[in-house]
């Protein structure tokens, strides 16, 4: 008697559950690589976006800096986002009142944000 050396049903069933217990921890893992890889292309483009503004404000002219809060949507990778400018004087000399001659610069978009001062002195 000859017995026949086909897959049977369980074989092919047994097969097909290894094969699943193997593929999907791997697509997990690369569905989860993806994400990331996304989510830091859009914190780069948050930064750039950041030093972009600020740089824009320190060739700007002292007088053409108006003081107040703006806000302007920028699109991003995975969405768009508000970056806001808020321009105000500040206390160079540390008596207790701002000074007309100096400001501080906040620009924010989403967690993260860049401080510095602008000033009309001359060298």
């Amino acid at each position: 008697m000859t017995r026949c050396r086909c897959m049977s049903l369980i074989d092919a069933i047994a097969t097909l559950v290894v094969l699943a217990a193997v593929t999907v921890p791997i697509a997990t893992g690369v569905a989860s690589l993806s994400r990331g890889s996304m989510q830091n292309y859009r914190a780069m483009s948050v930064r750039c976006e950041l030093v972009r503004q600020a740089e824009g404000l320190r060739a700007a002219a002292f007088d053409d800096i108006n003081v107040g809060a703006t806000t302007v949507p920028i699109s991003l990778p995975g969405g768009s986002a508000d970056l806001t400018t808020t321009v105000s004087l500040a206390d160079y000399d540390a008596d207790a009142a701002v000074d007309a001659s100096f400001k501080l610069i906040v620009i924010a978009l989403e967690d993260r944000e860049i401080r510095f001062y602008r000033s009309d002195w001359k060298e």
